[in-house]
């Protein structure tokens, strides 16, 4: 074997217990339990898709305290997932709880956050695979909810755009529409500009701040929603679809992810999806500071 060769192999060599030991992290974008007009928690599904024996696995949930409007993070460390095995959460809300992982002053409280978890000895992302399904009880019995999976943060991105409908929906559906955004930064709170756009003709209809209705910044890891934003005051009521344009105040690169639920406003189910993530500088049409809604 040549020298070249051999250099190269040694070179291998070394990489490789990195390469096993190394830590693959993933977001769920909402874990939630709240008593509502129903109670809504959510089921997590966490899976070992590698050929590695076990994977260490830690949860760190994320969440705005309603008791006295702090910013938690609560770890929970949970038992290794052996290779192509999977564990389950009914209510992962109340296994943190269960678990101690949650404060005195915030087992009685609606919780709503984001999940974030890390697992190490795995050698790729597609190792981890998690799933996702916020539910609530049906009215004739079982369950409506809405199902996503977490993912890298990599795949955030420094802007947002979606779409969204109000109104009638399919043959003898009527919707209403929430957004959701979750700041992906490991250390820096942010604020986000958000733009509502007639998606039938480009026109601004409203331009905010999220501070303007939350009083303060998205913290690191947190995650917030909007509900019915059709039924803001500024979009009128014949508005079928908006494009909803969001991107971080500040010019430094926060990378900020986001996400929509359409929802049946007879049924109260709902479909969920990701936003348009888009990098770099703003796409034509985003609103620049100083542009005002028509």
């Amino acid at each position: 074997m040549s020298t070249r060769r051999l250099a190269a192999a040694a070179f291998l060599a070394l990489l490789a217990p990195a390469l096993a030991s190394a830590a693959v992290t993933k977001r769920v974008p909402i874990v939630t339990q709240v008593q509502g007009a129903v109670f809504y928690r959510t089921f997590l599904m966490i899976a070992n898709a590698s050929d590695s024996p076990t994977a260490v696995t830690t949860l760190t949930l994320t969440y705005r305290s309603p008791a006295d409007g702090t910013l938690q993070v609560a770890p929970l460390n949970i038992a290794t997932i052996p290779a192509g095995q999977a564990e389950t959460f009914d209510d992962i809300i109340q296994t943190f709880k269960d678990s101690a992982a949650i404060r005195t002053q915030d087992l009685g409280v609606n919780i709503f956050g984001s999940l974030q978890v890390t697992a190490s000895g795995l050698s790729a992302p597609t190792g981890l695979v998690l799933i996702a399904r916020t539910y609530s009880p049906a009215n004739e019995g079982g369950t409506n909810g809405i199902a996503y999976v977490g993912r890298a943060s990599a795949g955030s991105a420094t802007e947002l755009v979606t779409f969204v409908a109000n109104g009638d929906f399919g043959e003898s559906g009527v919707t209403r529409a929430n957004i959701g955004i979750v700041n992906e930064s490991g250390t820096a709170p942010t604020d986000l500009q958000i733009a509502y756009r007639d998606a039938s003709n480009g026109v601004l209809m409203k331009q905010f701040r999220l501070s303007d209705l939350i009083h303060r910044s998205l913290g690191p890891g947190e995650v917030d929603q909007l509900n019915d934003i059709f039924a803001d005051p500024l979009i009128p009521p014949t508005t079928q679809l908006l494009r909803v344009e969001i991107r971080p105040v500040s010019s430094s690169r926060v990378t900020i992810s986001g996400y929509a639920v359409q929802l049946d406003s007879v049924t109260n189910d709902g479909s969920f999806f990701l936003m348009t993530e888009i990098g770099g500088t703003a796409p034509a049409g985003l609103p620049e500071a100083g542009e005002t809604a028509e």
